[in-house]
Order: structure tokens, then C-alpha cells, then sequence
């Protein structure tokens, strides 16, 4: 989810529509863990499913 500005990075956008991954599992991007690039800010959240 974004953070900071809501403005989305092009990251976000392309990593959005895969909805949401397991812990571990890489975003569409290749990113495992965040922040993703220098001045990232997006957020993860715990979802239960």
C-alpha cells in the first residue's frame, strides 16, 4: 500500500495488481522485502486470509 505522499512509484503500480503474496514470496518487481529502491514508501500489511 502507498505511504508517505500516496503518490505511487512506478514499482507500486506494476506490483499492485498481483494483490497480495505470501511472506518470502517476491513482488512482480523481484523485490523481496522493502523498502524496494531509495525513497520507497510503501507499506506492507499483515493480511488474514
Amino acid at each position: 500500500m502507498a505511504g508517505g505522499n500516496d503518490r505511487p512509484c512506478a514499482e507500486r503500480e506494476d506490483n499492485t495488481p498481483a494483490g497480495t503474496a505470501a511472506l518470502g514470496d517476491r513482488f512482480r518487481t523481484g523485490v523481496v522485502n522493502l523498502p524496494g529502491h531509495l525513497g520507497c514508501q510503501c507499506e506492507l500489511a499483515l493480511v488474514d486470509e
